[in-house]
């Protein structure tokens, strides 16, 4: 005999009714949902972490503006070498501008650590420089110098060798983190490596106002006819600028320049 119920409708009893007629399928739907919510959570998590760390990063370099060939990539393991290292010369000579670094952005494919070539002095002058916790600059083409945290991760001390890159490099000194990058190597051998002799994936500039850059930013558009310039007033609106989801409410400065 069927039975039926002529009482008022109610959704609570019609999904307690389900569960309890199937409840594998029922522990099953639970489950599913709670693995995609978790793993949504642990993306989102990680995710906003590694920017807002690589965030502070470019930030500790000490650059007030960002030079960097037209479409590039905010995100700068992407970032090709392809702008003229002559450029420098002509930011360097602007009233407005205290300090130029070409900069060399490489990537060891292993295991995906971002490597500078700089030259130390002008990228050493962009902020107090580095802290060294043990050695010296490099100085020789096939130095290099690594932050503590890779440091710690892998063992490395001062002397170590470490191959990036298919390039045997000796460490030559740890400094302390927030520099940019976890690697650094002289400009010419990073050249070398790219094949791309005279050319840099980017400029970091410091002007000479220590909280306001919009001079020496006219003056380079101006004065240079560079690609893409990319002005950062402090880390929380560079942190938004990379992530993509925030896009729309960066406050950020982007000129074409030919």
């Amino acid at each position: 005999m069927t039975e039926t119920y002529d009482g008022p409708f109610s959704l609570l009893q019609m999904f307690w009714g389900s569960i309890t007629a199937r409840p594998l399928r029922s522990f099953l739907s639970v489950v599913a949902i709670a693995i995609q919510v978790i793993l949504v959570l642990m993306i989102v998590g990680l995710t906003s972490g590694v920017i807002s760390e690589w965030g502070k990063r470019v930030e500790g370099v000490g650059a007030d503006i960002l030079v960097q060939p037209p479409n590039s990539s905010i995100f700068f393991a992407f970032v090709s070498v392809g702008m003229q290292e002559s450029l420098g010369g002509q930011i360097a000579v602007l009233s407005g501008v205290d300090e130029v670094a070409p900069t060399v952005i490489l990537t060891e494919p292993k295991s995906l650590v971002m490597v500078y070539g700089i030259d130390y002095k002008s990228f050493n002058g962009l902020s107090k420089g580095f802290l060294f916790r043990d050695g010296r600059p490099f100085e020789g083409p096939d130095e290099v110098i690594a932050d503590d945290i890779i440091a710690q991760t892998r063992h490395l001390k001062v002397g170590s060798q470490v191959t990036l890159l298919n390039h045997t490099f000796t460490v030559c000194g740890i400094v302390a983190h927030g520099k940019g990058a976890r690697y650094f190597i002289p400009i010419r051998t990073a050249q070398e490596i790219a094949g791309a002799e005279k050319r840099v994936s980017m400029f970091y500039v410091r002007s000479k106002e220590i909280r306001s850059h919009s001079r020496a930013d006219s003056q380079v558009d101006a004065g240079v006819q560079c690609p893409l310039l990319i002005g950062i007033c402090n880390p929380d609106e560079f942190v938004q600028l990379a992530a993509v989801a925030s896009l729309h409410a960066a406050r950020w400065w982007r000129w074409e320049l030919w």
